[in-house]
């Protein structure tokens, strides 16, 4: 039981680490924006997500590949690897 909660507290924190590091950038960019270029609240916020997914998404991919060799490795201490990698992966 410990096991299953102690994955689920690696996955979440995570998950949790990755999601606001994704907020940050996206804020910075468009702050950046707002006084660099003089835009909108709005319009800054949808530009700098539009600049930020295509990165994004290749992060977390890339991500999820090198976790995924954790969750299908198998050797002498496979069973710490497997478990982190479970945690985080989902």
């Amino acid at each position: 039981m410990s096991s299953k909660l102690s994955r689920l507290a690696i996955g979440l924190l995570t998950t949790i680490g990755l999601s606001a590091k994704n907020a940050i950038l996206i804020v910075e960019f468009a702050k950046d924006l707002m006084e660099k270029e003089g835009k909108g609240l709005i319009e800054a916020t949808l530009d700098a997500v539009r600049m930020r997914l295509q990165p994004i998404l290749m992060t977390s991919l890339v991500f999820m590949l090198g976790v995924l060799q954790l969750v299908i490795s198998n050797g002498t201490s496979s069973g710490a690897q497997n478990s982190v990698g479970t945690g985080v992966l989902g």
